[in-house]
């Protein structure tokens, strides 16, 4: 028997222990795709596609600071009558661009470092648990570091260089459509292109694939111009998005690095091999004389220094070009063990060094992978059904497939912090233009304060869990009269033993006109309320609110 059928055995055991894991992790991710909450930027963005797929016109009917792309690429999955359908396709969508983005992690490895590289840099890329439990998240940092990949590919792909640089030009352009984060990737591949055409004293190496990078750009302001929220989207995504990072905006506090370092600290710690790995195959690539993957690394970490909102979801950016540099260093390990990368003694080791970073990573990403998500889906679910089609509903966050009680639905904490500078409408004012039925309770409705809470608690009543519907508690003694606004013409019911008039009339249930009413105590019996009619009738007392997020950045 010849040596090499003699190493068939050993081989394909390597190919299916290598299986094994994959399908591990596969079966993991998915895992979390499906039961772990979602995060509350997921609902923002969620919740801007459904509003696009409905015919809102974004950034003109209502405020968003993404670019477009990412809400019309959900737009087929949305179904306004199937809300919690349309979260979970979302959310199985992005986790499927995930796994094509581990796959291509893998392709970039492989042809820089052969088989035991590329394996090793996909595996390292899918337990790392920052970039399995951002990546898979609905947010345009996935998509956009999906196309950074990607370039990043065609840069290695042995194609001719004009061709590259344009097809390059294009994912980018394609990026930076989903978010304007991307400008960071986007100078380190003009800096590579930029580079090429001072070398070879050809121009057009620079400006061809710089046409091609702004055609979409242009393509997209045109369509927005005619349309009519051009001017918004720049004053958006351009002129504001270039305050923050210089930090130019009232609300920022300057160059502050401490978040950064805190963030970066505490996803490294929680990846340790990994990061050894990436740092060690910068220097063997740079050794080697592939400048560019190491410059595109530093590049994207370094812009998590440079982006004022350095969260973890940020990290997914530059986490991949380091999974590469990464799966470069366990080849490298191969060669200096005398083992070809493709060789079968490779493949075992390369699992061995795979199995070192999972132990670390693998028991965090299980604890996430359990249940979370149906306090979310529940609610989804009660406002479908007490609340018609055209109803408002207000939460600042977007948890609703119905109107929004404001223009502004979603309020970060650097959006309230320009509402009470004057920058935006009332609360209180726009709750009564959209006439709003109803308010989902979350950590953002607790920043509100002074006006907008009091105006909150008297028109609103708590309903069962995180909702509270249109209604006023009854704090009034027999002969006592109160007025009651009701901010829309809703039937309604009085819930309590005792006996109340509504603007003189023996009231029980019955349908409420708009505007204010006067309610007043006849016989009073225990705890009681005017509430909005909803059939069936609820439970008394309801179920008390939970925290629908987990407020982890």
């Amino acid at each position: 028997m010849s040596r090499r059928a003699a190493g068939r055995p050993t081989r394909l055991l390597a190919y299916a222990l290598w299986g094994t894991f994959f399908i591990y992790a596969l079966v993991l991710l998915w895992a979390q795709s499906w039961n772990r909450p979602f995060q509350v930027d997921e609902v923002e963005h969620v919740h801007a596609a459904y509003n696009v797929s409905i015919g809102k016109l974004i950034y003109e009917d209502f405020r968003q600071t993404h670019n477009p792309l990412l809400y019309f690429v959900l737009g087929p999955l949305v179904d306004p009558g199937d809300p919690v359908g349309t979260f979970r396709r979302a959310r199985s969508f992005t986790t499927a661009l995930l796994m094509v983005h581990v796959a291509l992690c893998g392709l970039c490895a492989w042809r820089l470092a052969g088989a035991a590289g590329g394996l090793l840099a996909a595996g390292l890329a899918l337990v790392h648990t920052t970039f399995a439990e951002r990546g898979l998240e609905v947010r345009t940092d996935g998509p956009m570091a999906l196309c950074v990949t990607a370039a990043l590919w065609v840069e290695l792909s042995g194609l001719e260089r004009l061709r590259r640089y344009c097809l390059e030009a294009l994912l980018l352009a394609v990026a930076f459509l989903t978010t304007n984060k991307a400008s960071f990737a986007c100078f380190a591949f003009g800096c590579l292109w930029l580079a090429a055409a001072a070398r070879h004293r050809r121009f057009r190496l620079v400006a061809l694939p710089m046409a091609v990078w702004i055609l979409p750009l242009a393509l997209a302001a045109a369509a927005m111009a005619a349309a009519g929220n051009l001017e918004e989207w720049v004053a958006l995504n351009f002129v504001s998005a270039f305050d923050d990072v210089t930090r130019a905006a009232p609300h920022s506090q300057g160059f502050d690095l401490g978040p950064a370092a805190r963030h970066l600290a505490r996803e490294s710690g929680r990846n340790l091999l990994f990061c050894v790995l990436a740092v060690a195959g910068g220097l063997v690539a740079a050794r080697r004389g592939l400048v560019f993957p190491v410059f595109l690394a530093a590049v994207l970490f370094a812009s998590i220094w440079l982006n004022p909102f350095p969260y973890p979801y940020f990290h997914v950016t530059a986490l991949p070009a380091s999974a590469v540099l990464a799966g470069v260093a366990g080849a490298r390990l191969c060669g200096a063990l005398r083992l070809a990368p493709e060789a079968t003694p490779s493949l075992f080791l390369a699992l061995a060094v795979l199995a070192g970073a999972a132990a670390q990573s693998v028991p965090f990403l299980v604890g996430r992978a359990a249940p979370g998500d149906q306090p979310q889906f529940e609610a989804l679910r009660e406002i479908r059904r007490v609340t018609e089609p055209d109803d408002a509903v207000f939460d600042m966050v977007g948890l609703y497939f119905r109107p929004d009680a404001s223009r502004v639905y979603l309020m970060t904490g650097v959006t309230l912090q320009r509402y009470r500078r004057g920058r935006f409408p009332r609360i209180a004012d726009e709750l009564r233009r959209s006439q709003a039925v109803a308010f989902v309770y979350n950590y953002r409705i607790g920043w509100l304060t002074g006006e907008e809470k009091r105006f909150l608690e008297e028109h609103f009543t708590h309903y069962d869990g995180n909702l509270s519907l249109l209604g006023s508690m009854l704090p009034i003694e027999p002969g006592e009269s109160m007025t009651f606004e009701v901010l829309k013409a809703k039937p309604f019911r009085y819930d309590g033993r005792g006996a109340i008039l509504v603007d003189g009339r023996p009231f029980r249930r019955g349908w409420l006109e708009r505007g204010p009413h006067v309610v007043t105590r006849v016989e009073r019996a225990g705890r009681d309320r005017l509430i909005m009619d909803t059939p069936p009738p609820i439970p008394w007392p309801p179920r008390p609110p939970v925290e629908l997020y987990d407020v982890f950045r």
